[in-house]
């Protein structure tokens, strides 16, 4: 007989006897009570910390769209009054609870926008009545753009500040912006082309960039690092030198300029090996620089010493990895501990690029760059390094018959 399938049951028979069911004492339940009681309690605390933080983001936005959107109204006038008047500010005409008459920049000068924020007119912007916006326009001088002139100096800073109406004293947004009165007509001094993120939409440190090149007698033209070969090429005519911000996107730039036949120098570490000079860098934080050469025209006016080039640590980077063997280091950054590496570096024209090539110009890559880098923050020295730079690059180069001495820093 073959056998069949079963399906497994337990003994069969009387059911045994149910233990006598315990409930919860009073220690257990209150015990219970004060666990759930903390458990909601933390709960509660982690959910209103995080819509604290959320409201928080929400509210940086806002601001933050708030003064762009007022610096943007104040950057589209013109640099002066356009009927000539020389008072700095708003013309006693001009001063009404609205922005309806402000016509060039310094209008803005001391103002208040109370009750919300408002458009130019004076209108509520709708879902807005909760914030303030603040502007000032200030001289500073050119060196400096953190030293407040009480004279004209063609610089003006405008700064855009926006505060929740219920926390007036707390600063949700700030914005910084620079506007020069203008470089020189072209005829009045050589032409550097200043490559930039955005031609129409300029940072606040690239123009802090205009400004400095333009008071050391040079036009500035502006081109985006996006554009073109072509465009780039066609830019580069009548031009003594170009000039890399450190503002640049590097992937846009590339190597659009490593064969132009004027001086190039480069702030923008991640195109040292583009430039020609390494295969790598390193970014560190620092404000000193040790000048090694100061045969060169760029460092003859500085001791062979450590020297300062910004007033704060900044971030600032040193040649690394395979570098073109005629480049000349004239100055070297510390890493740490005894370790100094080539930040400040030159090439002339026909010397080997790396990997491979030559330079059609002269080349200089300069010692700072990074992300957060405040061109600001140079110094005297820093202002005289990158100024001698942009001459020799452009070889404008007169080397003094006797250097003066600097005392280290």
């Amino acid at each position: 007989m073959m056998p069949t399938s079963r399906t497994i049951h337990g003994p069969t028979g009387s059911r045994p006897p149910t233990a006598a069911r315990r409930g919860f004492g009073m220690v257990e339940s209150v015990f219970s009570i004060v666990l759930v009681g903390g458990l909601l309690v933390a709960a509660l605390n982690t959910v209103g910390a995080s819509a604290t933080a959320q409201q928080s983001v929400n509210d940086r936005s806002i601001a933050d769209l708030l003064a762009r959107d007022l610096m943007t109204e104040i950057m589209v006038l013109p640099y002066e009054d356009p009927d000539g008047n020389p008072v700095f500010g708003p013309e006693p005409a001009e001063s009404t609870p609205t922005r309806a008459g402000f016509d060039d920049v310094d209008d803005y000068r001391a103002w208040n926008g109370s009750n919300g924020a408002k458009k130019k007119l004076g209108t509520l912007i709708p879902g807005y009545a909760a914030w303030i916006r603040m502007s000032n326009v200030e001289w500073v001088n050119a060196a400096d753009l953190t030293t407040v002139s009480l004279t004209t100096t063609n610089i003006k800073r405008v700064t855009v500040t926006v505060v929740r109406a219920d926390e007036p004293t707390n600063v949700v947004a700030k914005l910084v912006g620079i506007r020069t009165k203008g470089p020189p007509p072209p005829s009045n001094g050589p032409i550097i082309l200043l490559v930039v993120g955005d031609v129409e939409a300029l940072t606040p440190q690239e123009a802090a960039r205009v400004a400095l090149i333009s008071s050391w007698g040079f036009t500035v033209n502006l081109i985006d690092a996006s554009a073109k070969q072509t465009k780039i090429d066609a830019a580069l005519v009548d031009v003594v030198a170009a000039y890399i911000s450190e503002q640049v996107d590097p992937t846009q730039l590339g190597s659009k300029l490593r064969d132009a036949a004027v001086g190039v120098l480069n702030e923008q570490g991640e195109l040292t090996d583009e430039i020609g000079f390494s295969s790598n860098r390193q970014y560190v934080t620092k404000r000193q620089i040790w000048i090694n050469d100061n045969t060169h025209y760029i460092t003859s006016t500085f001791p062979a010493a450590v020297i300062t080039m910004t007033t704060s640590d900044q971030a600032v980077y040193t040649l690394k990895g395979f570098g073109t063997p005629d480049a000349l280091y004239l100055g070297y950054t510390n890493t740490g501990g005894q370790f100094y590496y080539p930040s400040l570096a030159v090439l002339n024209t026909g010397d080997s690029l790396y990997p491979s090539g030559t330079a059609a110009a002269r080349r200089v890559q300069l010692p700072w760059g990074g992300p957060g880098f405040d061109i600001n923050a140079l110094d005297a020295n820093g202002l005289t390094i990158m100024q001698r730079a942009i001459e020799w690059a452009a070889e404008l180069d007169q080397l003094p018959v006797a250097p003066t001495p600097q005392q280290t820093q």
